[in-house]
């Protein structure tokens, strides 16, 4: 497995070793832990486990690989001076899950660090930005004649759907591929 491949703790926490690593030590245990989704630390993508199946102290690892939000999974770890060290990838336990509320948390704190990762992707340099902005005006000078939020939402949501509606992109654009 390369560096790239295993998990990097966050965080200050304790490095990783590799899964290609010697099996258990005794100062290594396995332990049930629940997968949170993603977290931006730093402006980073990271992953959020809990301990003790959900029930414990999270924490955040630069790693990649495809988890299920709420899922349990046994992960090998070592504990020193308080640094929680995650020896190769968790695999999943395939015997339990976190309880609804708890799993309806962490994907509400999954999608809004997708969301944060999104904006900081598309925040560009100033001078594309400034274009962004004087094309955006006019829709700015519409939403601050609207008598309330809701208004604001449905005028919102009318733009997005205009946007993504299926035919011709408009004028400079490029839509994406796969995109009718």
């Amino acid at each position: 497995m390369s560096t790239s491949d295993r998990p990097s703790p966050v965080g200050g926490l304790a490095p990783t070793e590799p899964a290609t690593a010697a099996p258990a030590a005794p100062d290594r245990m396995e332990e049930r832990w629940a997968y949170g989704g993603l977290r931006v630390l730093r402006g980073k993508r990271v992953h959020a486990w809990l301990r003790e199946a959900g029930h414990g102290q999270e924490l955040l690892y630069a790693m990649t690989g495809t988890f299920a939000i709420g899922e349990i999974y046994r992960a090998t770890v070592s504990t020193t001076d308080a640094k929680v060290t995650m020896h190769g990838t968790p695999r999943h336990a395939a015997d339990g899950r976190v309880d609804a509320d708890l799993a309806a948390r962490l994907r509400a704190e999954h999608h809004a660090a997708q969301a944060r990762l999104s904006l900081a992707r598309m925040e560009r340099p100033a001078g594309r930005r400034d274009e962004l902005d004087e094309a955006l005006e006019p829709l700015r000078a519409i939403v601050r004649q609207l008598p309330t939020r809701a208004d604001v939402t449905a005028f919102i949501a009318y733009v997005l759907r205009e946007l993504a509606a299926p035919g011709p992109a408009p004028a400079g654009l490029k839509r994406p591929e796969g995109r009718r």
